[in-house]
This record gives C-alpha cells, sequence and structure tokens, in this order.
C-alpha cells in the first residue's frame, strides 16, 4: 500500500527548479520553457527542447536533471536513470537529483540504490523531508521496519501533516494490527488532505478491521466519490455493502466494476 502521491511528486518538481545551472550557455528562458511544458504534462515537446539545450550544452546539469524526470514521468525508467547518473557525475552530492535517483531506482525495483541514494540525499541536507519520507517508504519494502518507523517520525517531527508520511506510517500500523494508531493517522491526514481518496479507503479498511461497518462504508463511499476509477475502492465498498446486508447496493457497485 506504500505509495508515493502525486502532490509529492509536484511539490519536488517546484524544488528541483530552484537548483542552479552549472552552465550559462544555455538560454534561460529556454530551460524554463522546457520545464514549464514538463510541468504541464507536455512531454515530448519538453524532452525535444532538453535535447536541443543539451546538443548546444552537454553540461548542461539542469537539462540533464530535469530530461531524466521528463523520461521518468513517462515511465521510461532506464532512461531517466542514465539521465540523473550524467547530472550527478557533473554535480556530485546535490540533494535534489539524488532523491530523485531514489525514486527512479524504486521504480527499477534496486531498492538497495535506491536507499543508497536517498540517504546519501538526507544526509547532505537532513530536512529535506519528501526525501526522508520517500526512504522511509523504501526501507518499508525492505522490511526494515523500525528504520522506516524512525524516518516517518523525523518527518512528522517536523512537518505534522505531511501527507505521504501520514499515510504510509499508517498503513504500517494497519498491518500490524494498530488499528486504532492507523484510524488516527489516516484522520488526520484527510483534515489536512481532504481530496485524497487513498486517505479514504484506507480509514475505511481499518474501520472496517474494527467492525465500525456504517462508518467503514461511509469511508469508502467518500474514498470513491473522489476517485471514481479506484476499483479497490469500489470493491470494499461492495464488499462492505455485503456485511451490512445491503446486498441490492452491492449488487450496483459490483455491476459497474464489470
Amino acid at each position: 500500500m506504500a505509495k508515493l502521491s502525486k502532490t509529492r511528486r509536484n511539490k519536488q518538481r517546484k524544488r528541483r527548479a530552484k537548483i542552479p545551472s552549472k552552465s550559462n550557455t544555455a538560454a534561460p528562458s529556454d530551460l524554463t520553457t522546457a520545464l514549464q511544458l514538463q510541468q504541464t504534462g507536455q512531454f515530448e515537446r519538453a524532452k525535444e527542447l532538453y535535447c536541443k539545450l543539451l546538443e548546444r550544452d552537454p553540461q548542461n546539469v539542469d537539462a540533464w536533471h530535469f530530461l531524466g524526470m521528463t523520461f521518468y514521468a513517462v515511465s521510461q525508467f532506464q532512461t531517466a536513470l542514465e539521465c540523473l547518473l550524467k547530472a550527478d557525475v557533473l554535480t556530485p552530492n546535490q540533494p535534489a537529483i539524488l532523491a530523485n535517483l531514489g525514486l527512479v531506482y524504486r521504480s527499477l525495483s534496486d531498492l538497495t540504490q535506491a536507499a543508497k541514494s536517498l540517504q546519501r540525499a538526507v544526509k547532505l541536507e537532513p530536512n529535506f523531508l519528501n526525501a526522508r519520507s520517500n526512504l522511509a517508504t523504501v526501507l518499508l519494502e525492505q522490511k526494515k521496519i523500525e528504520q522506516a518507523v524512525q524516518q516517518f517520525e523525523f518527518v512528522l517531527a517536523i512537518e505534522p501533516n505531511q501527507e505521504n508520511a501520514l499515510m504510509n506510517l499508517g498503513n504500517l500500523r494497519q498491518t500490524q494490527g494498530r488499528f486504532r494508531d492507523a484510524e488516527r493517522l489516516y484522520r488526520q491526514g484527510i483534515q489536512h488532505h481532504p481530496n485524497n481518496g487513498r486517505l479514504y479507503n484506507n480509514l475505511g479498511q481499518t474501520l472496517r478491521n474494527q467492525g465500525q461497518l456504517e462508518s467503514a462504508m461511509n469511508a469508502f463511499h467518500r474514498a470513491v466519490e473522489i476517485e471514481p476509477i479506484s476499483l479497490e475502492s469500489q470493491l470494499n465498498l461492495g464488499r462492505t455493502l455485503v456485511d451490512l446486508k445491503r446486498h441490492d447496493e452491492a449488487i450496483q457497485i459490483f455491476q459497474t466494476m464489470t
């Protein structure tokens, strides 16, 4: 259940936009235009412009970095890795580049390298909370539970309402059977991030595990309202309606899934 939220990725893009370029050869307006195209989802046009910039200036760190994240956005992870490694060679020990290397390595299922990159990032910049939260997620996937908890708690001590940390620590508590702790974390997340459908879905699961079926149903309903295409939320809603013996409503839900 551990996931990286879209909100996090958008925040990281904003953070990356602050990185100074090592080279001044490329016109700043060209780099800015390419970044704007990337951030608005025009990935092919962004890639073309980054590549043109790199033809003129092969040492441009920002162009390699942002090109890599453009490939990452379209799931071309190996190419993304090659670009980010070039940026890392040109400017070693840049926390934002290292953090994004961690994301790419994770997508390539190389958790060892993902953890190493993210650990380097937070060592260089201890309050880089997005990187710490992503590191905690990787540590969870490596079954290093206590280390992951330490990272999540570090994040929440500084930013108590950090979306990803609240959700993923809640997910961990739920798998440990600590349903009340999970519920508290999900509710705190919902209070500050009311449009996160996964938080509602996960809250519904922990309420269902506690036998609070009516409350679970309401949480799943809200999750489906926010993310109508979420099959997981629809399935959880349907199952909860069956538990409540509201079979006609459950059938309607299941039929929408076929």
